[in-house]
């Protein structure tokens, strides 16, 4: 993962950061963008490609109590990066030539991963992940970060060691007919993050029909921006491409799913012998902005389900970005930190380098310096008002 670092261009104590100055607060919503999902055989075939929007699979519960198998198999850590290893932000644009095509991104601070997000945060916080890497680039005025993990898929054994949340997954949630053969549905919502307009990209497990414990499912939900078009069709059964697009002529993109209502995605976790507080979860929910927690519980680490819970964490945002404000105030830091760094890379990419728990970040030159996007989707950047890239 390092075998293109250069030099180390700065060596950042977080504790020295200067922290955001803005109130962190999901209060004032945030705006989906896109949806896609991933079309399981298309990396054997033509090539990756997705649905558009997609669907997340229905979460159906099984009665309990059920047995399942330790997960085995192929399993993806990022499968943005395992479908497109060069351009893993790719899809957001392919996904976006259909569902927001008039919409302009000049003005976005940060586009990143959720996962990236919950690592940084670790280090504001204090706490100390394991060491990782992470691909800075500049597009204009804003911050890309790329996730970057030294496997992009696994292998799972199926031993006693290897959890059951695949197969947990499996047994509780139905795939929409017509994009069976989908996998990993992944949503692009924009929001305020103490004052850094943010665009982050995430994966959700399944959607959620029902009430969780807390406020109800109408209580949380996104504002949007799609066009009119994505609002009232189903693409259901759509599958053709249009010859104006030349995306969608190579299939890259192909128009099938149906636009879910935010307030119904759901993530799901199980829990064995050891059980985790509701505040362990939460930064990868208010990241995403996911309103609820489905958690299949199997006290003796046996695969023996007996309970589920159901909460609304959506309803906890709030209290949550109370109790770690400071914490959030510093990742706004840091993230700015970052842009002024990058702001004056002449090639505009560098790479992250968390070496050793505890240690400083450390940005690096890139040897060979790589592009973020490709050229045709750069285009989001152009002026709104000239239709020209901004300078």
């Amino acid at each position: 993962m390092l075998k293109n670092a250069g030099d180390v261009v700065q060596s950042i104590n977080v504790t020295s950061i200067e922290a955001g100055t803005i109130e962190v607060s999901s209060s004032a919503g945030f705006e989906l963008l896109c949806t896609y999902g991933w079309i399981e055989q298309a990396k054997h075939k033509s090539g990756p490609s997705i649905y558009v929007p997609g669907c997340p699979p229905k979460w159906i519960p099984a009665t309990l109590p059920i047995k399942l198998e330790p997960d085995k198999g192929s399993q993806f850590v990022d499968q943005n990066a395992y479908r497109l290893p060069t351009y893993p932000f790719e899809p957001i644009f392919w996904a976006l030539d259909i569902m927001n095509p008039e919409i302009r991104l000049y003005d976005v601070d940060v586009v990143c991963n959720r996962n990236s997000l919950r690592k940084l945060l670790d280090i504001a916080s204090g706490r100390r992940p394991d060491p990782f890497v992470m691909h800075l680039h500049m597009l204009q005025n804003s911050l890309f970060i790329t996730r970057k993990e030294k496997n992009a898929r696994t292998m799972i054994r199926g031993n006693g060691n290897s959890g059951y949340g695949h197969s947990f997954e499996k047994a509780f949630t139905e795939a929409q007919e017509g994009i069976k053969d989908s996998t990993g549905h992944h949503r692009v919502v924009r929001y305020n993050m103490g004052g850094l307009n943010c665009v982050v990209r995430f994966e959700v497990d399944a959607y959620y029909d029902g009430l969780g414990e807390g406020t109800g499912a109408g209580s949380f939900d996104h504002t949007c921006s799609l066009t009119v078009a994505m609002q009232q069709l189903s693409l259901l059964n759509t599958t053709a491409s249009h010859s104006t697009n030349p995306l969608k002529s190579q299939k890259k993109a192909i128009e099938k799913g149906t636009v879910l209502p935010s307030s119904k995605m759901a993530e799901i976790k199980t829990q064995g012998k050891k059980s985790r507080s509701l505040n362990q979860y939460l930064p990868q929910l208010w990241f995403g902005r996911t309103p609820h927690l489905l958690i299949g519980k199997h006290p003796a680490a046996d695969g023996i389900f007996k309970e589920i819970i159901n909460i609304h964490a959506g309803s906890k945002f709030g209290e949550w970005e109370e109790e770690n404000q400071d914490a959030l105030k510093k990742l706004v830091g840091i993230l700015n930190k970052l842009k002024e760094i990058m702001s004056d890379m002449e090639k505009g990419a560098a790479m992250l380098l968390y070496e050793k728990k505890g240690g400083p970040l450390q940005v690096l030159k890139m040897k060979q310096p790589t592009q973020v996007l490709p050229e045709e989707s750069k285009k989001y950047w152009n002026s709104e008002e000239t239709g020209s890239p901004v300078v």
